[in-house]
């Protein structure tokens, strides 16, 4: 099967969110992140108040304000910022081939994509992730083909591409 199809910086952007999202060790780092921040401003005012002679119940209430805030906006700013280094790194020329045109070829057993800049090949695929709007052929724990879903006009095209991810992926396993 081969693909032609055209990715933009959001896509590049949307694959960086998903693998945030959906990665185990990712995951488990931003809830540490999310939630030691708070816990550590949370003990502050017991110290500070002492250091500053400045009342407990004050600090305690600024240093919990801060603390929510940091629980219900950490998420939404930390994807912001990768969204933001994301389009940094486009811009750089650093990640040359991402974006622009990509032909992907999925044919017995092998996986190519050519684009401006190079040709990749592997013969296997450890995971098929799918979004709203993107499949993520992964071919190692960070790398992955995007495929962005709006290049499909018919659900039916989608559901057979569906389909030969699936007969590769069982003959990779074997």
């Amino acid at each position: 099967m081969k693909l032609q199809y055209e990715l933009t910086s959001q896509d590049f952007i949307d694959f960086n969110i998903n693998f945030i999202e959906t990665s185990p060790v990712m995951k488990r780092s931003l809830l540490i992140q999310r939630i030691m921040f708070p816990i550590l401003l949370l003990a502050s005012p017991a110290t500070l108040s002492n250091v500053f002679d400045v009342p407990f119940g004050v600090l305690m209430t600024v240093f919990g304000v801060l603390a929510i805030l940091w629980l219900a906006f950490y998420l939404k700013w930390f994807k912001y910022r990768i969204a933001r280094k994301s389009e940094k790194l486009i811009k750089s020329g650093k990640v040359l081939g991402v974006v622009g045109p990509h032909e992907l070829f999925v044919e017995q057993g092998v996986i190519s994509d050519k684009t401006s800049a190079d040709i990749t090949r592997y013969e296997t695929i450890e995971k098929v992730v799918e979004s709203r709007t993107h499949i993520f052929i992964y071919v190692s724990q960070v790398m992955a083909y995007i495929v962005p879903k709006r290049l499909f006009v018919n659900p039916s095209d989608l559901d057979v591409f569906r389909d030969v991810l699936s007969t590769f992926n069982k003959a990779t396993e074997n």
